[in-house]
């Protein structure tokens, strides 16, 4: 088992904003996704000797959350630490909570207490017995046989369970790290059922976003204590457009948004959820250049037409950072967070260690991390290259999370696909990211005139902290710049992460001004742009602009502009 291991950046600053770090959260298991029952309760004592039996707190109509743990682990100890256990012990409304800690390693009382060390020498965090200054209002047994004597696995630390008064229990972990623990918690404990109950809760399971002739694995989530013995699907036009099977595949043949409807059923009655895909075109590729992605648009996961790729199966892989941001403990809003490259909110981040926890005191960020490893695929979408390109260039920028160490990385080209067998082109091999600043780097595509191509970028490394890459653009004459100004009064300036109802532009020695849709299509041009120049886009659709501030013959500076109704 991993311990958890302490970094901290210390005066990284970046256009006058500190560094912050985002987390993954835990992997979800199978019992997020379903009621189980146990196959016994537990009867013993506590570290106290005093006798604790989970049946008659149960027939006391009370839930238990069950939190496995061991001493030394600082994921673990954050919850306590945090009073986030101490107020689900107290939580007054609805259904009462017994909050129940389970030291998996059997460590003595002592050691609990943070008196003493473990005998394997472990320290522990603290004194797990005390919260802000008073007795834990909760139950603490040190006990390395519970989980396999109630029947229950502990995937990983900590692992926590709601076990409701009829014995079946749930794994509860994203509402704990949810901003709202207790409001999430009492609503999980407000779904306890019976094996007389109907399904409750449902939901369909699948990637909302997919590409044309792209299968889309579906699966469902229901609250039922008793088995589900149907299920009732509808794909609107996909192939196939109905099915039975508990898990099926679909395909859609056109781009659009389609709805999917699913009626789940068990001995007592059937429940109906549904949700919408969003299939994308992604088969005509990049061929409006130049092409810039800043990555500053709210994203899911990743932008259109993009593909990652956990080559090491570890549950982590490249992930918008934006979104990660919203998932760490300890750490404060995304909108308090400027990490991305020239200031932005938001990049892509892979990470080369597993991140728990996050804290920022006194000018110091720190954090908790797993060791692992990172074999991360971040893929373009397919890029067009005329075959008159003068001096086709990849460009992006490239950071180390880490303040001392660097990240290394590898950029790869495929003529065949997006998959991971046919990158067998090589651009750059076992590159550094620099530690704690931005560096933005070009490489040539010139090999690839008048050619289809993908362009992978492979994050190698391994027990460190994270790789950030933002600001990717492929252009034909080897010329990019990106655009970050500052807000100006009630109008914004060309600003990358977004505007209100008018753009100013600082235009100065610029001889023409020209703004595209996301599609590439004309939009707005203006051969003599003035400096401070106010455009009204109040009229404008929703969505990402690209502009062109055009300064010669030769060069432009880009950027991206999101405009929101």
């Amino acid at each position: 088992m991993n311990r958890s291991v302490r970094y901290a950046i210390l005066g990284l600053l970046l256009l006058g904003s500190l560094l912050g770090l985002p987390t993954e959260g835990q992997a979800q298991q199978k019992t997020e996704y379903e009621w189980l029952k146990l196959s016994a309760t537990y009867k013993g004592v506590d570290i106290y000797g005093r006798s604790v039996n989970m049946a008659d707190t149960l027939r006391a109509n009370k839930r238990i959350l069950l939190y496995f743990f061991t001493i030394w682990d600082e994921a673990c100890y954050y919850y306590h630490q945090q009073r986030i256990l101490k107020d689900l012990a107290q939580m007054k409304e609805g259904q009462a909570i017994s909050v129940w800690l389970v030291e998996i390693q059997g460590a003595p009382r002592a050691a609990i207490e943070g008196k003493v060390p473990y005998p394997d020498n472990s320290l522990s965090r603290g004194d797990w017995t005390t919260c802000d200054g008073e007795q834990a209002p909760y139950t603490i047994i040190s006990d390395k046989n519970f989980a396999e004597q109630v029947g229950v696995k502990t995937y990983y630390l900590p692992t926590t369970y709601l076990v409701c008064p009829s014995s079946f229990y749930i794994d509860c972990y994203s509402a704990l790290e949810s901003k709202q623990p207790v409001k999430a918690m009492k609503a999980m404990s407000d779904l306890c059922l019976t094996e007389e109950d109907s399904p409750r809760d449902g939901e369909v399971i699948a990637p909302r976003r997919k590409e044309i002739g792209e299968p889309s694995p579906f699966s469902s989530f229901a609250r039922s204590c008793s088995p589900i013995t149907s299920y009732e699907w509808t794909f609107e036009h996909g192939t196939p457009e109905r099915s039975s099977e508990a898990e099926p595949s679909v395909l859609w043949s056109e781009a659009g948004d389609y709805q999917v409807t699913l009626t789940v059923g068990n001995k007592n009655g059937k429940q109906t959820s549904s949700a919408t895909m969003h299939i994308i075109d992604c088969t005509k590729g990049v061929n409006s250049f130049p092409f810039v992605e800043n990555f500053d648009q709210d994203l899911e996961t990743h932008p259109d037409c993009w593909h990652l790729y956990d080559e090491d199966s570890d549950g982590i892989n490249w992930r918008c950072l934006y979104q990660e941001q919203l998932d760490i403990p300890g750490m404060p809003s995304p909108s308090e967070l400027k990490l991305g490259h020239n200031n932005s909110v938001n990049c892509m981040v892979s990470w080369s260690s597993f991140p728990t926890q996050a804290s920022f005191e006194g000018g110091e960020l720190a954090f908790n991390l797993i060791p692992q490893s990172a074999y991360n695929w971040l893929i373009l979408p397919k890029i067009t290259i005329p075959s008159d390109a003068p001096a086709p260039t990849l460009h992006y920028s490239v950071m180390s999370l880490s303040g001392s160490d660097t990240e290394r990385y590898s950029l790869f080209v495929s003529e065949k696909g997006y998959r991971r067998a046919d990158f067998t082109h090589v651009l750059a091999s076992q590159e550094l990211a620099p530690a704690g600043r931005w560096s933005s780097r070009t490489v040539s595509l010139a090999p690839f005139v008048g050619k289809d191509i993908y362009i992978g970028i492979k994050h190698t490394d391994k027990e460190k902290v994270a790789l950030l890459v933002d600001d990717v653009a492929v252009t034909l004459d080897g010329h990019y710049e990106s655009i970050s100004l500052v807000p100006s009064g009630d109008a914004l300036s060309l600003y990358l992460y977004g505007v209100e109802m008018s753009i100013l532009f600082d235009t100065t020695q610029a001889t023409r001004l020209t703004i595209y849709d996301s599609s590439g299509c004309f939009v707005y041009e203006s051969s003599h742009p003035q400096s401070g120049m106010s455009l009204d886009v109040s009229s404008w659709t929703s969505g990402a602009y690209i502009v062109v501030l055009q300064r010669d013959s030769e060069r432009a500076l880009l950027g991206k502009v999101m405009i929101r109704s």
